[in-house]
């Protein structure tokens, strides 16, 4: 099969949002030169990265300045590597907030159980999983449960993750809960991003 098809389908099932399909150049604040050089590298050495079973955590107290951007830039870039390779799934991508709204109204829609359960499947075999928006302030105790089994399975699985938030270290154990904190920093490379929102 040819490699740019390869390419076309590990995308459709990374669920990476179409806004992020192309290749949109980041240019840094100069507050963030050092940042982007150390997502730049992890960018460069993804292979390495996810062989490793490494994880990253990008924050920022500030808006639409490049986390997600960066995330998906290092998801695509695995994607590429991938492609030359027969795997099921490299790359899911998940919107906490998103995918978390779904799977509590499928349990009283049954059109979305088949999408909810994939999803899942996917999250526990996914090469690279990158958790959009982990910090949500209104997560319930079920949903800090549900997040934390499955982050617990990847880590403990060495499976990489890469994690975004609009809060900052400091701030997140009393929203996530200490388990789940425990995982997610313990385990991550951390890099905050201080610019403006990029977003127009």
């Amino acid at each position: 099969m040819p490699i740019d098809i390869i390419r076309e389908t590990y995308f459709k099932r990374s669920r990476i949002p179409s806004r992020y399909s192309q290749d949109t150049p980041l240019i840094p604040e100069k507050v963030d030169l050092d940042s982007f050089k150390s997502l730049a590298n992890i960018e460069h050495n993804v292979k390495d990265f996810v062989k490793n079973g490494s994880n990253l955590f990008i924050f920022s107290s500030n808006v639409g300045n490049g986390k997600t951007s960066w995330a998906t830039k290092i998801g695509k870039a695995y994607i590429d590597y991938a492609s030359d390779y027969a795997m099921q799934c490299p790359v899911l991508f998940v919107n906490i907030p998103s995918f978390l709204f779904k799977k509590k109204a499928a349990m009283t829609d049954a059109s979305l159980r088949d999408e909810v359960a994939a999803i899942e499947g996917s999250i526990l075999n996914a090469r690279l999983v990158i958790w959009d928006d982990i910090a949500i302030k209104d997560l319930s105790e079920y949903d800090k449960e549900q997040l934390y089994v499955w982050i617990d399975n990847r880590t403990s699985n060495c499976k990489s993750n890469i994690y975004t938030s609009n809060i900052g270290i400091l701030d997140l154990e009393p929203i996530i809960g200490a388990r789940l904190y425990d995982r997610i920093v313990s385990y991550s490379t951390q890099i905050c991003l201080k610019g403006h929102s990029r977003r127009k």
